[in-house]
């Protein structure tokens, strides 16, 4: 059961586990499942100790200037702090870019829903996806890959914090399409 609509963020909390969200219309069920793009604290908490040591490396450095000294290290760890600094505050401010567009993956009854960097948001039916699987393009960054029948391919990353996570998504995306690919044959059978 999921607590937040995956398409507008609404709260379900306390809603049936099959029913439509009130604010947007979109359906979910018993097999709707989210992943969220989580912040990564590991590339914001350097950052802000950057900032930190450079206010006071300036401020250090303004009371050397203003009295005329060298100082005893030079101005090495200046100029290292300046030349690696950027790069970490850059890296931060790219993570919290990332974390407030909402990166997500849901599986819904009517589809793959998703938003990356590269593409947008979409909704990808049942019908347009061939198969899932894990994907290996980054081995340092889990994700999967989504085949479609005229042979496109789609990488998913950025959303998935561990192989577990991947593994779950693959299991529900399988349990989706086989459903998916049952509701027509039942369907047909029904009415001959």
């Amino acid at each position: 059961m999921i607590d937040i609509c995956p398409r507008c963020g609404y709260s379900l909390t306390g809603l049936p586990a099959e029913h439509a969200c009130p604010e947007c219309g979109g359906r979910y069920d018993r097999m709707t499942a989210i992943w969220r793009q989580r912040s990564n604290w590991a590339a914001i908490v350097p950052a802000i100790v950057w900032l930190v040591l450079l206010v006071g490396l300036l401020a250090m450095k303004g009371v050397e200037f203003l009295n005329n000294r060298g100082g005893p290290l030079g101005r090495g760890p200046a100029i290292a702090w300046l030349v690696v600094g950027p790069f970490v505050l850059w890296r931060a401010v790219r993570e919290l870019n990332v974390r407030r567009a909402g990166l997500f993956v849901a599986c819904l009854p009517e589809g793959l829903a998703l938003r990356q960097p590269e593409i947008g948001r979409l909704t990808y039916p049942w019908s347009d996806i061939e198969s899932v699987s894990e994907s290996s393009r980054f081995p340092r960054r889990p994700g999967a890959l989504i085949r479609t029948p005229g042979g496109g391919r789609l990488h998913i990353t950025g959303v998935f914090r561990a192989r577990t996570d991947v593994s779950a998504f693959v299991e529900c995306t399988r349990a989706h399409l086989s459903r998916a690919r049952q509701a027509p044959h039942v369907a047909r059978s029904i009415s001959l």
